[in-house]
């Protein structure tokens, strides 16, 4: 049996504040280390488990991740190395890709990959996805 863990990874919520508590994108932080360390936990069992993240990258791993949790950077980064797993392209500024002109869809996902403020996705030189931000 395989199951398919996507985690979306994106810490802007019009419903919620923007602080690093409960009410805010600290809830997320929260979360994502727990399915961090969970997941490290079943490898260190032997369960070949792997995720897949789709983060948002301009505000989210540009702005908010490498001021107030930095580690998850690198974690996300190290279980891509160690563990394979994948990130995925997911839109530049969390615009809504499905109403991009074609141009639009274009500009958005070369910025997801590597943009000017030093956030994206970028390949590395064994072929996978390298989580790359600002800091």
């Amino acid at each position: 049996m395989h199951l398919a863990f996507r985690f979306h990874v994106n810490l802007v919520h019009s419903y919620r504040g923007d602080t690093t508590d409960e009410r805010g994108f600290g809830k997320d932080i929260r979360v994502i280390r727990g399915i961090v360390r969970t997941l490290d936990e079943a490898n260190a069992r032997g369960i070949p488990v792997r995720g897949t993240w789709d983060i948002e990258n301009h505000y989210s791993l540009a702005t908010v991740m490498p001021r107030h949790c930095p580690d998850l950077i690198e974690a996300i980064r190290r279980r891509v190395r160690e563990n394979g797993d994948e990130v995925e392209v997911m839109s530049w500024n969390n615009g809504l890709v499905s109403a991009h002109t074609a141009a639009e869809f274009d500009a958005a996902v070369s910025r997801a990959i590597s943009h000017t403020d030093g956030a994206g996705l970028r390949a590395c030189p064994e072929g996978c996805l390298t989580v790359c931000s600002g800091s």
